[in-house]
């Protein structure tokens, strides 16, 4: 099964359509099953099915490993149907008042998706074993007598004959060994096995005229799971009481704290709102892959993403002279590009009042190789020169990755 996927999404990405036309007809029937379950109505989740397909037709060529198709596909279905909850939620309805034709349809629907989880399930079933394979024998041991065997820490203690604290040790040794793996052992094999444990990235920034002159340092401290990469928090500071800091950091433009930067898996015409900075409300939209050219080079297969934010409220215009103008600055459309391995790479920010904001890379050091659009790995450097419309002299900002841990961190600004 994983083999034919991935030589007809080859083939997709190549033109041919009766590929995809093939592809469909191979998973609509679990695709439509599992909408029916989230959702609870036969023909919404034909329309969800049809979507998903859809969306999975356009983000095709930012798979980049075609063998893991299925799960990316199971997790475009499941985002499919969280929007469509978040935007018409359904209410309860007795079975009594339930037509017996939609009964007949719910149970078959159900059988379905029974018959298609243990297809799933044996054909992922080499998958879970070649992961395994990957660990030491004592970890190995651990995860299946404990996670597919089911039984405690302190039965496997007894069983290998080790203390309980070497069982929890070797686990989760074995859990950060796997955390990186496969998404589809995780949302549909094991979801117990490995968690959606979140990375939490300290990002530490320096800010100065381009003749050197210091003008602000800070921290953006960033989580990022399997569903998401957004900024929790920062602290910035210029030494004066007299100047924002935040107003001289390009990652604050960047980042617009709360809310997520972006969702995976990045799908093209994925939309969601959330609240922004200063009780904005910020609208994303994830557009197609884009060649971008900046000072560090030309960057191919860039994610476009845009935000409209509007609503901003600081205070009332009797708080403070130029609050009007301050919420006019911050409500307005901001375009991102990010690349793959590279991380962000360009901002244009229209400001609501004219006023516009402009950021490039100049130049970046990413240790080893990866295909992150958030490169995570500590020693991370990128360098970024920016402007404001209003100003004369632009900004030269470096940002650098100075954690990556599984917990929250606080970080020292002087560090």
């Amino acid at each position: 099964m994983k083999n034919e996927d991935a030589d007809l999404i080859q083939r997709i990405v190549s033109g041919d359509e009766d590929a995809f036309t093939a592809l469909v007809e191979k998973h609509q029937k679990w695709v439509h099953s599992l909408a029916w379950r989230e959702i609870g109505d036969f023909h919404i989740a034909q329309e969800i099915t049809q979507d998903t397909f859809i969306q999975a037709f356009k983000s095709v060529s930012t798979l980049k490993d075609p063998n893991r198709f299925l799960g990316w596909l199971y997790t475009i279905a499941k985002r499919q149907c969280a929007k469509w909850l978040r935007q018409k939620p359904t209410s309860m309805q007795s079975l009594d008042t339930v037509p017996k034709a939609e009964l007949e349809r719910l149970f078959y629907g159900q059988y379905l998706e029974e018959e298609q989880t243990q297809v799933l399930t044996g054909a992922l079933q080499e998958v879970v074993e070649h992961l395994l394979q990957k660990l030491p024998g004592a970890e190995r041991a651990v995860i299946i007598l404990h996670y597919l065997k089911g039984l405690s820490c302190e039965k496997v203690s007894e069983f290998l004959d080790v203390s309980p604290n070497t069982v929890k040790s070797r686990l989760y040794r074995a859990r950060k060994r796997l955390e990186k793996e496969e998404l589809m052992v995780r949302e549909i094999l094991c979801p117990g096995l490995l968690q959606n444990i979140p990375r939490y990235i300290g990002v530490k920034a320096t800010a100065a005229t381009e003749a050197g002159k210091h003008l602000a340092q800070g921290t953006f401290n960033f989580s990022q799971s399997d569903m998401a990469l957004s900024l929790i928090g920062y602290g910035t500071t210029t030494g004066t009481l007299y100047e924002p800091a935040p107003m001289y950091m390009s990652m604050h433009y960047i980042t617009h704290y709360p809310g997520d930067l972006y969702k995976f898996p990045l799908i093209i015409g994925d939309t969601w709102e959330q609240k922004g900075h200063w009780n904005s409300r910020a609208e994303m939209i994830l557009g197609p892959s884009e060649t971008v050219e900046v000072p560090a080079g030309v960057f191919q297969e860039c994610f476009s993403h845009k935000t409209v934010f509007t609503g901003a409220k600081i205070g009332t215009e009797d708080a403070f002279s130029g609050v009007g103008e301050a919420n006019k600055f911050i409500n307005g459309t901001r375009y991102l590009w990010f690349a793959p391995g590279i991380g962000f790479v360009k901002m244009c920010y229209e400001h609501a009042n004219g006023a516009v904001t402009e950021v490039e890379l100049l130049e970046c050091e990413i240790p080893g190789q990866c295909e992150e659009y958030f490169p995570r790995r500590i020693g991370t450097l990128w360098t970024y020169k920016w402007k404001n419309n209003y100003r004369d002299e632009a900004v030269i900002e470096k940002c650098r990755v100075v954690e990556n841990s599984d917990k929250p961190m606080v970080y020292d600004l002087s560090r």
